[in-house]
């Protein structure tokens, strides 16, 4: 499975649920931890009526301990079964590095396997040679961990 920001944190779910699924990659993933709630567009910017209902959603959610352990999947990296490769720009304002870091050594802690890099003069999209650099590596990820599965 391949997510890309929003799409990465929807593998960062997946991850968490299912074993039917054999390599996850996440490329500049949205925070495994719900209480981080800004994303470019979002939250964090709520002006009008509908981001206004959104925004107090959210405090009314959060506000509940119990709900924000069981939504945010880095509280629940001990089930993932699958290899795990993280990719984020240095410089991405979008879906900082942080975010990435933080799933990254969540998934250490849980002695899970995970690849992780960081690409210098990279944002929330890359181009140039680390366009192609993500997509070997990517390649080689899927190949290493696919091809040998049944």
């Amino acid at each position: 499975m391949w997510g890309h920001s929003l799409g990465g944190g929807v593998t960062t779910r997946a991850m968490v649920v299912s074993p039917l699924i054999k390599a996850h990659v996440l490329y500049a993933p949205t925070s495994a931890d719900v209480r981080v709630r800004r994303f470019t567009g979002g939250l964090a910017g709520a002006t009008g009526t509908d981001d206004a209902d959104l925004y107090d959603s959210y405090f009314y959610w959060t506000r509940n301990p119990q709900l924000v352990q069981e939504l945010s999947p880095i509280n629940f990296f001990k089930y993932v079964t699958a290899p795990v490769q993280i990719h984020v720009g240095q410089i991405d304002r979008t879906t900082p590095p942080e975010w990435s870091q933080a799933i990254r050594d969540e998934l250490k802690a849980q002695s899970k396997y995970v690849e992780y890099y960081e690409y210098p003069r990279q944002a929330h999209a890359f181009i140039g040679s680390g366009w192609t650099l993500f997509n070997q590596r990517v390649v080689a990820f899927f190949d290493r961990y696919l091809k040998t599965v049944r």
